[in-house]
This record gives C-alpha cells, sequence and structure tokens, in this order.
C-alpha cells in the first residue's frame, strides 16, 4: 500500500507455531519456513527475528517477546486449599 512505503516489518516465531517447533529462546524463522507461509506476498522482505529480541528502531531499542509469561505462570501454579488436620 502507498501508505506503508516507508513500513518495516518484524516477524519473530511464536512458541505456539507448528512448523517452528523451538523452546525459548527461538531461532528466527528461517527465510525457507517464510517463503511457505501465506506472507510471502509482502513488498518488502521482512525482518525475521529470534524470540526474544532486541532491535533499533530510529534509535529506539525494542525489546519483544512472543509468549505469554502470566499465562504460563498461571497453568503451571498449583493452588490448593489444605484441610484443617494436615495444618496441624
Amino acid at each position: 500500500a502507498k501508505d506503508c512505503e516507508n513500513c518495516e516489518i518484524v516477524i519473530v516465531p511464536s512458541t505456539s507455531e507448528i512448523s517452528h517447533i523451538y523452546p525459548l529462546p527461538q531461532p528466527p524463522m528461517s527465510a525457507q519456513d517464510f517463503m511457505n507461509t501465506k506472507m510471502k506476498s509482502f513488498t518488502k522482505q521482512p525482518h525475521l527475528a529470534s524470540n526474544p529480541s532486541i532491535f533499533k528502531l530510529n534509535d529506539i531499542s525494542v525489546g519483544v517477546i512472543n509468549a505469554d509469561i502470566i499465562k504460563d505462570m498461571c497453568v503451571g501454579m498449583c493452588v490448593k486449599n489444605p484441610s484443617p488436620d494436615q495444618l496441624l
């Protein structure tokens, strides 16, 4: 689109993707994996970043991580009300 001639696209892999099965930290998608997706119609070549990663955007450092840390902590937490007999 003409509105986005100066736009840069950064693609960060997800831990939920079936085609990119790495735990954190994840390497960037390979160019071959990217070409196999439906997103190959971009007019510009996107930047393939790792997960997590830090990149510069107009002299500003931007850090990204593509994971729901809070959800993972809540799923892994076991909360149980002990019976009064167990407290003694």
